[in-house]
């Protein structure tokens, strides 16, 4: 008799970074007249990825399955199939990482080894960003520069529609002329002079690949002024991080007056 073929595959190519997916086995008796016994794999998940939480496990090959939620494997033992059958396992997987993620599988039973099957899942993750002040402190009414980097970490998978709305504290305000300089990845940029928000909009950035613009500020009140972005968003991946930034506004010494 010849050993069970086994198949397996992700339903989907790619999956964001934190979200889940379904890892399903196919496993077929290829005998016309002879049953098949003690049919099991072990799958060690790759680095990086665990069963979900549900696990959503499901078996239509008899005998026992391991896919416990946030395990970094999933097995069946005691399979068994008729003659020209074949059942699958199913289960939700996760990532805790991003890349490449390549599986491989060996299916086994009474009667030895079968194939081994293999496949991949690119988990895609977030666009990250930081800000600077181009100084740690102004005068009143002094103007300096904010700038703003966003960076694709990913090195296999390119991120479109990148964006973010970073909305000044008060007591710093966009001057005219705004002074923008840089772009991002082809996306809009906007900072009206006058304003207080400083966004970006439908930015790509291919694998790898990162961004810097710019764009000044004045302030217009002192104190020590706390700058946080709103969080930087992607198509492939919904909802990265934040940056944050200080910058001090210092307050006019007065004006020494002249006696006698």
């Amino acid at each position: 008799a010849s050993p069970p073929a086994i198949a397996k595959g992700f339903n989907s190519p790619s999956q964001m970074l934190g979200g889940s997916t379904t890892l399903t086995f196919t496993i077929h008796n290829p005998n016309a007249n002879v049953a098949l016994t003690a049919i099991g794999f072990t799958d060690t998940l790759p680095a990086g990825m665990v069963v979900a939480t549900p696990s959503g496990a499901a078996n239509t090959c008899g005998g026992a399955t391991s896919a416990n939620a946030g395990a970094a494997s999933v097995s069946l033992s005691g399979g068994a199939l008729a003659a020209g059958a074949s059942c699958a396992v199913s289960v939700n997987v996760t990532s805790t990482t991003a890349g490449v993620k390549e599986n491989n599988v060996l299916v086994t039973s009474e009667v030895g080894p079968g194939n081994t099957s293999t496949a991949t899942l690119t988990v895609i993750g977030p666009p990250a960003i930081s800000k600077a002040f181009g100084a740690a402190s102004i005068p009143l009414d002094g103007v300096t520069t904010l700038s703003f980097t966003i960076q694709n970490t990913n090195g296999t998978a390119s991120l479109t529609g990148i964006g973010f709305i970073d909305t000044l504290p008060a007591g710093l305000a966009i001057p005219q002329p705004n002074g923008q300089s840089g772009t991002c990845g082809g996306g809009a940029i906007t900072a009206a002079a006058g304003g207080n928000t400083v966004t970006l909009s439908g930015a790509t950035l291919a694998q790898s690949a990162s961004c810097t613009f710019s764009v000044n500020v004045m302030g217009v009140s002192p104190e020590i002024k706390d700058n946080t972005t709103g969080n930087v968003t992607s198509n492939e991946e919904g909802t990265g991080g934040t940056a944050s930034a200080s910058l001090t506004v210092l307050v006019r010494p007065p004006i020494p007056t002249l006696s006698g």
